[in-house]
């Protein structure tokens, strides 16, 4: 999912967006890329917007999921422990 179809304020914070809500894993699932055979990165929250804009109380409406990448995690592991 492209990262401009989020709300303003969350595209710069939040790139790695997937709009799969309903069937994908919660926060700790990895995302995959089955064709490489490689894993992108951990699933680690849903993204959500208020059904009523003009109102901030109305019920909330799932729109994506985010996900920290691979490269990210890889960067906060010491080098010792990488293989």
């Amino acid at each position: 999912m492209s990262p401009r179809l989020l709300p303003y304020n969350m595209r710069r914070r939040l790139p790695t967006v997937i709009s799969d809500v309903a069937s994908t894993g919660n926060s700790g699932s990895g995302v995959f890329d089955a064709e490489n055979k490689c894993l992108l990165g951990i699933m680690s929250r849903k993204i959500y917007v208020p059904a009523n804009s003009e109102d901030p109380e109305s019920k909330e409406i799932d729109i994506a999921k985010y996900f920290v990448p691979a490269s990210t995690i890889r960067a906060f592991i010491p080098t010792e422990y990488r293989f």
